[in-house]
């Protein structure tokens, strides 16, 4: 129940929103529960009971993935249900922030029907990760910042085609990447599937393996390390890639925010790279720069250079990456 977590937050202003679902869930759970009235009005009424009894901040739903038109209904009322209970509750449950977890792309999209769930949503955690992966044909970046698909796609998808408001869209970023034991380059076949790496471990296991190579794709603007001689090809994010998707999500396209997918992938001993350029890139944005929607989408982030060094083994300290003087 996370007493001290959220005592610690609402101490400090944070809100902290109850995550239900995933992709272990399972959609037919949903699709399922949706579908039936009496079943729907019991979710509503344990997910209101649960944030009361708890002190949390309001809830966000992980459905994966609505996949026909009935669900695409029933996920509507699922939304209008939850904030109107929310809405009709004594206070702070008006409050409470209703979110939704999405894919930016039409493959499920489809399914989601924007134009009515606007309404009701303050916003939506859009997952612009996971483009590539065990269950690609070939080995690939799975979270570029452009080419096709990217995060500029996905966002593109969101903003532009399905009309989102850009303050109601959150761009993830991963503190995790692929590894393609079989593959040399992104476009090579994928014959043996990926694994999920954390970026602790990548950082430890294979940026100080003089075997793996660091490579900096300018064309996608994220990073990646390939064996020295055979195959093997890792995709990932590193400090410079996610401060210039933070400066992309929130001055190119004018987004609401970011959030990372997941807190502890990158903590080493207390230290955490990742955590840290979100930190000091959105605050740098938001003390600096006044974003506006009016930037290029097409246009390269300007964030100073944060890039790992190819030779890993030197010692950098690095000052203020956001500092300009």
């Amino acid at each position: 129940y996370e007493p001290e977590l959220i005592t610690n937050a609402h101490l400090n202003g944070v809100k902290v929103l109850i995550s239900i679902g995933g992709a272990s869930a399972g959609g037919a759970v949903f699709s399922t529960m949706t579908g039936n009235s009496t079943a729907r009005a019991n979710f509503v009424n344990n997910v209101y009971d649960f944030c009361s009894a708890n002190a949390y901040d309001g809830a966000d739903i992980d459905w994966e993935y609505p996949s026909s038109t009935t669900d695409r209904t029933n996920l509507t009322l699922l939304m209008k249900d939850l904030r109107e209970k929310f809405d009709a509750m004594p206070a702070p449950a008006p409050s409470w922030e209703l979110a939704m977890a999405v894919i930016g792309s039409n493959w499920r999209g489809q399914y989601v029907d924007y134009n009515s769930l606007n309404q009701y949503m303050d916003y939506y955690t859009v997952m612009t990760y996971d483009m590539y992966g065990s269950w690609s044909e070939e080995a690939g970046h799975h979270a570029p910042l452009y080419g096709s698909p990217s995060c500029k796609t996905y966002m593109d998808y969101m903003i532009n085609t399905r009309g989102i408001p850009t303050e109601k869209v959150i761009m993830g970023v991963p503190f995790y990447g692929y590894i393609f034991p079989n593959a040399e380059n992104a476009g090579d076949p994928n014959t043996s599937g990926a694994t999920q790496v954390r970026y602790r471990d990548i950082y430890n296991s294979y940026l100080s393996n003089p075997d793996w190579v660091y490579y900096w794709d300018g064309a996608a603007n994220v990073p990646h390390i390939r064996k020295e001689s055979g195959a093997g090809y890792l995709c990932y994010d590193n400090p410079q890639s996610i401060a210039d998707k933070v400066y992309y999500a929130l001055v190119n396209r004018n987004a609401g925010g970011v959030f990372m997918w997941e807190l502890s992938q990158d903590n080493m001993s207390g230290n955490q790279p990742l955590l840290d350029a979100m930190y000091d890139a959105m605050s740098f944005i938001c003390h600096d720069v006044t974003p506006t929607p009016t930037i290029d989408p097409n246009a390269t982030p300007t964030p100073p250079d944060l890039s790992e060094k190819i030779t890993i083994t030197e010692t950098v300290n690095y000052p203020n990456p956001y500092n300009p003087y």
